[in-house]
């Protein structure tokens, strides 16, 4: 009896040890970065946003920063996979090497790039981006790092020059157009959702084929048509221009039918059917309509659109 008594003491003791030790050390998966110091790649000269959130991110875990210019895409991509470089801030995750990961994106469409082996780091950041998520903690890292100088970024992802022309047509901010791309199809232009929405800004049409609503200019035509017929639709049922743009991304993101419905309900129930705050409320009594992913999806645009306007100039 004594002798399997120590035996279960033995073996709580081990255990206990192996609690004790950090889970990185039991099974040999590195931290953040190697013993020294987090090397990063940035994607251009003067990404001046991009480097004080890695240095925020460095300085929020105890750690140091070495930062340097990508000279070419492939060599930098190659640095990761050899080790030689730890990190690499990227304007898109899609079609990346085997062995590579990328984070969640940032409210830019930004994202970190680093290898899959570094699973513990991958999670370490993903939750640290979700924590910045705040506008008040962007506006922090301005101060912290850009000393009251303010940071202009230049290019939101490689479709600006389309979004551009295509926002220019119906009269929008090009920003507010890219706002709505990102929440969409997070500028992947192959995108394809399991309710048949195709490409950058998720186009469902029987009028056009797959392949042809995967042409980015293409898609962007059909997309802003409609973001233009919806916003005349509602011009006059608006309080505001504002007011507008609320009610086309509600109903770009479920359907004209449900919105005008809504409006409605609003004007039975006497309340203020013009603006968009109002209306919500209304909608558990609309039938057939929950109303819970439209409302997220008009203020999650509204939000990146709110970050793409402090950063990126008209």
């Amino acid at each position: 009896m004594k002798a399997s008594y120590k035996t279960y003491l033995l073996i709580v003791l081990a255990v206990l040890v192996l609690l004790l030790i950090p889970r990185k050390e039991r099974s040999g998966e590195r931290a953040v970065r190697p013993e020294d110091t987090l090397r990063c790649i940035l994607p251009w000269e003067g990404a001046d946003l991009e480097e004080a959130l890695v240095r925020k991110f460095t300085g929020d875990h105890g750690l140091e920063a070495t930062l340097e210019v990508a000279s070419d895409s492939a060599d930098y991509l190659d640095s990761l996979l050899k080790g030689t470089a730890d990190l690499l801030v990227s304007v898109q995750a899609d079609s990346l090497p085997e062995g590579l990961a990328a984070t969640r994106p940032f409210p830019d469409g930004t994202v970190w790039v680093l290898r899959k082996d570094e699973s513990h780091a991958l999670m370490l950041m993903n939750r640290w981006i979700g924590e910045l998520s705040s506008e008040s903690r962007f506006h922090q890292i301005q101060r912290d790092y850009q000393k009251g100088k303010p940071v202009r970024l230049t290019t939101i992802s490689s479709y600006d020059p389309l979004v551009r022309k295509y926002a220019e047509a119906i009269g929008w901010d090009w920003r507010l157009l890219s706002a709505i791309i990102f929440r969409e199809s997070r500028f992947h232009p192959d995108a394809n959702s399991h309710k048949g929405a195709i490409g950058l800004m998720q186009i469902r049409s029987s009028r056009y084929s797959t392949d042809t609503l995967l042409i980015p200019s293409v898609n962007l035509s059909v997309g802003t048509t409609y973001l233009k017929r919806l916003q005349n639709m509602f011009s006059s049922a608006a309080a505001d221009t504002t007011e507008c743009i609320k009610f086309t991304l509600a109903a770009y993101n479920a359907g004209e039918g449900r919105i005008l419905q809504t409006i409605q309900t609003a004007r039975e129930k006497g309340v203020d059917a013009t603006r968009w705050d109002s209306v919500l409320k209304v909608i558990p009594d609309v039938p057939g309509f929950k109303g819970t992913q439209t409302i997220v999806y008009v203020e999650d645009v509204l939000n990146i659109y709110a970050f793409y306007t402090r950063f990126y100039p008209l």
